[in-house]
């Protein structure tokens, strides 16, 4: 730039200079952004894996429910038609 004034030239090495930071700081952006990527990442499997232990839980719950309901019809059973109930183990 031999043919420009040296305001121009200073201006212009500004100018460069600023491109300069401001490529540096968007690097950093993108970086800052890719490990939030990556966290967000292992968050979302470890909510998966808890979602499938809790899925586990219901099931065995249920299950568990299920078994109580059928030994309350039993023993309401039982206990409704004692006097039949008593008969059978005479």
């Amino acid at each position: 730039m031999s043919g420009l004034p040296n305001t121009n030239d200073a201006a212009v090495a500004v100018l460069i200079n600023e491109v300069k930071h401001l490529t540096a700081a968007i690097e950093g952006l993108k970086s800052e952004l890719s490990q939030t990527k990556r966290d967000l990442r292992e968050e979302i499997s470890a909510n998966k894996a808890e979602i499938a232990e809790m899925k586990t839980l219901v099931v065995r719950w249920r299950g568990g429910f299920a078994a109580l309901l059928g030994l309350g019809a039993v023993m309401g059973y039982v206990l409704t038609n004692a006097e039949k109930v008593m008969k059978w183990f005479a």
